[in-house]
């Protein structure tokens, strides 16, 4: 039996867990299912974060935006994040949101942030806050430059803009996956306004699920006081590939909502 004792406990601080153990965060890190892009917007994905942010900010009727320049993607929300000193550590709020797995009241929905940058190769961030313009930048997870006030916030400014770089040995290569594309308007398709031009095309759908690249043959809408669905049967505009079942709705489909939806498709 091999000796160990406590100083062999190795302490991991900051974003280290992302990345020695992506797995852990992002479901299965083979090649396949690293790729960040191939479940686009959906758990668990680095970019599943900014998807449900630009996706909720949608139906708002506060349009955020995810768009990929090459190698590197920009997400702007009209929402900012604080840039006020955390009461205990000092740091700024914005910097500590990306640098540490956090929780607490509103801050929940902002982990997936921290997930984001220790899967990015370089993450710059800037927020508008209090009529000041905030910055920082990162790379892999660490800080390169902390927190500096930039100006002053001019008007027409996104309140939050990340401007990152995924890193290949965690997210995979760039990745231009149908699924992902297909996932991809399936979220706008579910909050109209909302504009993803993440994979070099533009996912936008003003009419909902009228704007979805398939040919509609039928349509049905679950509601039971459990959230409301719409199924849209459909093929390919080329009609090469089988019939597509997609399935959308503005919440969360839960176990008891897919029941209804089984059994009311199958009368």
């Amino acid at each position: 039996m091999t000796a160990y004792d406590a100083s062999q406990i190795e302490v991991l601080h900051g974003l280290e867990p992302v990345r020695r153990r992506p797995g852990m965060f992002l479901g299965a890190t083979e090649q396949r299912a690293r790729n960040a892009l191939a479940h686009l917007l959906q758990r668990p994905s680095l970019l599943w974060q900014l998807g449900e942010s630009a996706r909720r900010e949608a139906l708002l009727r506060r349009p955020a935006r995810l768009e990929r320049a090459g190698d590197e993607y920009v997400y702007e929300d009209p929402v900012p994040l604080p840039a006020a000193r955390h009461p205990k550590c000092g740091t700024r709020a914005f910097e500590l949101a990306l640098t540490s797995l956090h929780g607490g009241y509103v801050w929940e929905g902002t982990c997936g942030l921290a997930i984001l940058n220790g899967g990015s190769r370089r993450l710059e961030v800037e927020t508008s806050w209090r009529g000041r313009r905030w910055r920082a930048r990162f790379v892999r997870g660490e800080v390169l430059h902390p927190a500096e006030d930039v100006g002053v916030a001019r008007g027409g400014e996104a309140g939050l803009r990340l401007r990152f770089e995924l890193d290949p040995a965690i997210a995979g290569e760039r990745p231009d996956d149908p699924v992902a594309r297909a996932l991809a308007w399936d979220r706008a398709a579910e909050a109209p306004g909302l504009r993803l031009d993440a994979l070099g095309e533009a996912a936008y759908a003003p009419n909902g699920a009228l704007d979805h690249p398939v040919v509609l043959a039928a349509r049905h809408r679950v509601r039971a006081g459990l959230g409301q669905a719409e199924v849209v049967l459909g093929w390919t505009a080329d009609r090469r590939e089988d019939p597509q079942l997609r399935l959308l709705g503005r919440e969360p489909l839960g176990p008891q909502l897919g029941r209804q939806l089984g059994r009311q498709l199958g009368r």
